[in-house]
């Protein structure tokens, strides 16, 4: 407990089982004071109003604490005062639950619930398992197994996606390690990177060291990125993407083909090796219409400038015959393989090469279309 000046003083709470233990200890502290103070023959009667802020919901560090809690004192005096008040209370539910949420990701950390899934890669052109995509879980003690839909983007929002980003990208990393050793076939791991990642200083350097804790080549990591993370700040992206393909690890633009001209923009700017079409644009290529058309048109663009494509949620015969008609490189998606967990991808790695729905192994189906490449522009 401190006094920060005037009539205002701050009191931190410390490792609260339940966000409404802070409301409990504020009315204790009203019930406290309600009572009035004798100074020699000089009755003294009190009142209080108080504000209550979060860590992680409200802010990391003292000073947008304070602000908060602030915030909601005056918000307490508003009200008639001699109550207490809490940021979230303008938020309602929402809130309350984002902050739950958030508790429990620090809880998942610390109790090691997060687990890594895989969904392969096939190679159409050589008829290999390129390599697989490694996908975050949540296994919760309550709800069982949660996907990063529901939790990923409070991540990002909150200080924990630092831990949690390094986490996937040194278990993925050791995982690759394990199958090399057990004699598995060359694999790339891909890797989402979050937004706050690939503008924070010092990616470069911990994927370096995380190569070189798991014994990896650069060229067996595939990081991949969303657009919005160019938009948000389009100018420390751009180094830290430099920063990586100097290293020697793989770049992917994600989702692409929804974010319009900017998209392509990046492709002429950035040191991009592959574009993963977005999943929303392959689900509707299994018939005639716009969707193929763009999906075409953006496959003979990215080849034009020596990107290789891959097109992912890939899940019907259909889908993956117009794929390999506009020379589509790599598939990914339920048509190969559903997500599995590491017992279960090893077990399909083992089996070698997929067959595909029309009775052929990739290697062995018609040739695709031939693209007139063009060397990128350095």
């Amino acid at each position: 407990m401190a006094r920060v000046g005037g009539d205002e003083f701050a009191i931190v709470l410390e490792s609260l089982a339940h966000v409404e233990d802070a409301a409990a200890v504020a009315q204790k502290m009203l019930t406290a004071l309600a009572a009035p103070f004798i100074e020699g023959n000089q009755r003294f009667d009190l009142t209080c109003s108080i504000g209550i802020s979060f860590f992680l919901l409200d802010g990391t560090d003292a000073k947008s604490l304070l602000e908060h809690a602030d915030q909601a004192m005056y918000r307490a005096k508003q009200l008639g005062g001699n109550r207490y008040s809490q940021c979230m209370e303008d938020l309602g539910p929402p809130a309350l639950s984002r902050f739950h949420l958030v508790s429990g990701l620090q809880a998942a950390l610390e109790r090691y619930e997060f687990r890594l899934h895989f969904q392969p890669q096939v190679n159409l052109v050589s008829g290999t398992v390129q390599g697989v995509e490694a996908l975050l879980r949540w296994q919760h003690p309550e709800h069982g197994l949660i996907g990063p839909d529901s939790f990923i983007a409070i991540a990002e929002d909150s200080v924990l996606i630092d831990p949690l980003d390094a986490w996937v990208l040194r278990n993925a990393s050791a995982q690759l390690k394990r199958w090399q050793d057990a004699g598995l076939p060359p694999l790339r791991m891909a890797i989402n990177l979050s937004m706050r990642q690939l503008i924070k200083p010092g990616l470069s350097a911990l994927v370096a060291t995380v190569l070189e804790e798991a014994g990896l080549r650069p060229g067996q990591l595939e990081l991949e990125l969303k657009e919005a993370a160019l938009v948000h700040d389009y100018v420390a992206s751009a180094a830290t993407l430099v920063e990586l393909k100097e290293l020697g690890a793989r770049v992917t633009l994600d989702d692409f083909g929804n974010g319009g001209a900017s998209a392509i923009s990046y492709l002429r700017r950035l040191p991009i090796d592959f574009i993963k079409l977005d999943r929303t644009l392959i689900q509707e290529t299994g018939h005639p219409g716009t969707e193929q058309i763009v999906a075409l048109a953006l496959t003979e663009l990215a080849h034009s400038l020596a990107i290789k494509v891959v097109a992912e949620g890939v899940e019907t015969p259909a889908q993956l015959s117009f794929l390999r008609e506009a020379g589509c490189d790599v598939i990914q998606g339920y048509l190969v393989s559903p997500p599995l967990d590491v017992d279960g991808i090893t077990t399909w790695l083992g089996h070698g090469p997929p067959i595909l729905p029309n009775g052929a192994t990739p290697a062995t189906t018609p040739k695709r279309r031939r693209s007139n490449r063009k060397p990128r522009p350095k």
